[in-house]
């Protein structure tokens, strides 16, 4: 069992010692503007219907925002 916990111990100070980080410094080369060039111009949903399950009831949007309080 000793050996069980040390053997262990041992595997954690090495990921620790083995484990950096760095700081995320942004590529000035690289540019966002193709994120407006890919979405597309959509309307905002109409769709909705209500889900009964048990005693509860609750609207459901086409949107993607289903679980909100309205």
């Amino acid at each position: 069992m000793k050996k069980y916990i040390s053997s262990t111990l041992l595997i954690i100070f090495i990921g620790f010692f083995n484990s950096n980080a760095k700081e995320n410094i942004p590529n000035p080369n690289n540019s966002n503007n193709n994120f407006r060039i890919i979405a597309a111009g959509c309307l905002a949903a109409t769709a909705q219907t209500e889900l009964n399950i048990n005693n509860v009831r609750t609207t459901i949007l086409a949107g993607g925002d289903m679980w909100w309080d309205l």
